[in-house]
């Protein structure tokens, strides 16, 4: 009835689509009457409707909401800043946010956005302790979305390999030793890259197949491409093919 009342005095309006299937979406006419309303509400009562918010995305299914990675990243790490400054952070609040942000960056890393990736991990690399155990993971993400999109992400590349070695992860720190080598190739320091891919492969030798193991082999192949050896490339190529059916990797597979 309130909706309706606005919607009638021509605060708000009914969007033509909506994000969340099987809901109707409303948003405000004018941004300033938003920002206006938005203004209004204290920050303690900000950080609350935010989190509640974030709960009922999070309690949709994952096919009914488009940008659900978004959505709970943009409402958590609003109730998560607006608490702070409130001084009303719950329990558990900040952890939320560090998930929805890594989330949202390996959803944008899916789809190649490759600096929006980068940008969520970032900030989800901010609410990590020191001490995180899943801190040389998001290292490894925040580094490989660099790489990937900016030709950049040495140093935290490097920060990944020490962290998830200390963490007795080695086959994911091959990966970020592999994309050293990448860094180096690019900055036409061949004899470096050389010497990451040898580390990389020594770090995967003997391990079960996974996707990071499969992408510590893609840049082994392409090394050999680049380097003429087009017969053994085609070995590590039709193996890391393989790998990628069994783990059901498209993108690796194309």
């Amino acid at each position: 009835d309130s909706l309706a009342r606005l919607e009638a005095r021509e605060f708000v309006q009914r969007a033509p689509g909506s994000r969340v299937a099987g809901e109707v979406e409303y948003a405000f006419r004018h941004t300033v009457v938003r920002d206006v309303a938005y203004g209004q509400v204290l920050r303690a009562e900000r950080a609350d409707k935010h989190r509640r918010a974030a709960a009922w995305i999070e309690g949709l299914a994952p096919d009914r909401a488009e940008g659900r990675a978004e959505l709970l990243a943009y409402h958590y790490r609003a109730a998560l800043s607006f608490a702070r400054a409130a001084g009303t952070e719950p329990p558990g609040l900040a952890d939320r946010a560090l998930g929805a942000l890594r989330d949202a960056g390996d959803r944008a890393a899916a789809l190649g956005g490759w600096e929006t990736a980068a940008r969520f991990h970032a900030e989800a690399l901010e609410l990590s302790p020191e001490d995180d155990p899943g801190r040389g993971g998001l290292l490894l993400r925040l580094g490989r979305a660099r790489c990937r999109g900016e030709m950049a992400g040495h140093d935290e590349l490097a920060a990944a390999r020490d962290a998830l070695l200390a963490a007795g992860q080695p086959v994911a720190a091959a990966e970020a030793e592999m994309l050293l080598g990448e860094l180096a190739f690019l900055r036409g320091r061949g004899q470096d890259r050389e010497a990451h891919q040898q580390r990389a492969l020594a770090l995967v030798d003997g391990a079960p197949p996974s996707a990071s193991k499969a992408a510590v082999l893609r840049g082994a192949m392409m090394h050999l491409v680049v380097a003429s050896r087009h017969a053994e490339a085609r070995t590590v190529g039709l193996h890391v093919l393989a790998m990628a059916r069994t783990l059901d990797l498209p993108d690796l597979e194309a």
